[in-house]
């Protein structure tokens, strides 16, 4: 069951509200909108990997899900703008390259 229907029904109808219903259907249509995006590009990898214009690594043959477990192992640990990371896979460094971004790397964090 999604979230978006177990939110209507554990609640008692007089707390359901238009508003809470645009809430929850915008969350479970940007979280659809990146899952497409991501499995657009993994399919992208792996038919660039056949064709041998890249060549394979550990994201190949990866789904949506397997990706975005191996994204959760990544912890920032810390306090006032000082964070280390732990330690960071092969695997997680092969997904941030192939969506074009940079490893990510401890140090100070300033939030303006």
């Amino acid at each position: 069951m999604s979230s978006f229907t177990a939110f209507f029904l554990d609640r008692p109808k007089p707390y359901v509200t238009v508003k809470a219903f645009r809430n929850v259907l915008d969350s479970e249509f940007i979280a659809l909108m990146l899952r497409i995006r991501i499995q657009n590009i993994l399919r992208m990898h792996d038919e660039d990997a056949k064709k041998g214009t890249v060549k394979k690594d550990t994201v190949c043959g990866m789904t949506v899900n397997e990706v975005l477990l191996s994204l959760n192992t990544v912890f920032a640990i810390g306090n006032t703008g000082d964070w280390r990371l732990n330690a960071v896979s092969k695997n997680v460094r092969e997904i941030f390259r192939l969506f074009g971004l940079e490893e990510p790397k401890s140090g100070k964090i300033v939030l303006a």
